[in-house]
């Protein structure tokens, strides 16, 4: 008996579908011999799913996540590129230099102060910038907004590394404070009145916050300003109160008794003094030198001294001339 020969096997077809609608995984040919594959994992919408578009070589995927890159694209694609991020990374087209997966041409697009196409923390940590405050935010941009004295350097670093000094504790330069007028440096030695007389640099003997030796010195009782207490002083201050006569070319000198006025008393004071030996004008007073008032009033408001250069005589340490 002859034996029956077997049928002969038909070739599977490239793709077999195991369910009757479509809808669970498919089996297609692979190296292995048969892949499982989600028809409905299809996230370029070419009626092909993407495990299968992966296999045949219609889609890349450059980080192997079983994703084809045009879908990635869509989420991770800082540059525009046309290739996931991650990827440009990996191949070398784009830098990574803090390590964040973040190509640098985007970080710098977000966080690049200087404007060197380079991100700033990258910036400070390879030394290119410096970052003397530890705020993440290179030197450079941090003075453009808080270099008051144009150093180049931040004021807090100015500060801390005692390039300037900062006597009231303001966390601003002094040289700032005095060239904006925040503070006053009337004997110009760079150092604010105010931290001059804490100090005890300067003496501040009327307690008005300015240094002895930018008060304007004179001599009690010498309404005539010619450096000497006489009858003419008297005489002076007579006219100015009831004849219209100029006024003393300082209030404090023709404020005799120093209670912060000129009036009649001041004269009187002085003629008593001068004739009837009566106690002598509070300091600085009556002579033979000037010096500042240690008294604090308002005669400089209403009469600034104005004593002509060189006639009022001052002890070293003691004011200077008005």
């Amino acid at each position: 008996m002859r034996r029956r020969q077997p049928l002969p096997l038909l070739p599977l077809p490239p793709v077999l579908g195991l369910a009757l609608c479509g809808f669970l995984p498919w089996l297609v040919p692979s190296r292995q011999g048969f892949a499982i594959v989600d028809p409905l994992a299809d996230c370029n919408g070419n009626l092909v799913p993407d495990d299968l578009d992966i296999r045949l070589g219609t889609s890349v995927d450059c980080n192997a996540n079983g994703k084809p890159d045009e879908c990635e694209v869509q989420e991770t694609d800082c540059n525009s590129s046309g290739v996931p991020d991650d990827c440009d990374i990996v191949s070398g087209a784009s830098r990574d230099c803090n390590g964040n997966s973040v190509p640098d041409e985007c970080d710098a697009a977000r966080l690049d102060c200087n404007g060197n196409s380079e991100p700033d923390d990258c910036d400070i940590a390879s030394g290119a910038s410096r970052d003397c405050n530890g705020n993440a935010i290179p030197d450079e941009c941090d003075a453009a907004r808080l270099d008051c004295n144009g150093n180049s350097v931040p004021d807090d670093c100015d500060l801390a590394g005692g390039h300037s000094a900062d006597c009231n504790a303001n966390q601003a330069p002094d040289e700032c404070d005095i060239a904006s007028g925040t503070a006053q440096d009337c004997n110009r030695n760079a150092v604010p009145d105010d931290c001059d007389v804490q100090s005890g640099r300067s003496k501040d003997l009327n307690t008005n916050g300015r240094p002895d030796e930018c008060e304007p010195a004179f001599l009690r009782g010498d309404s005539n300003c010619d450096a000497t207490m006489d009858i003419s002083d008297s005489v002076w201050s007579l006219s100015f109160l009831f004849s219209g006569g100029p006024r003393p070319c300082c209030g404090d000198a023709a404020d005799v008794n120093d209670d912060g006025k000129v009036d009649i008393s001041d004269p009187v004071h002085a003629l008593n003094y001068l004739f009837r030996g009566a106690s002598a004008p509070p300091p600085p007073g009556p002579g033979p030198r000037c010096g500042v008032d240690p008294t604090l009033d308002d005669n400089d408001d209403r009469l600034p001294c104005e004593y002509p250069e060189g006639s009022c005589r001052t002890p070293p340490g003691e004011g200077a001339s008005g």
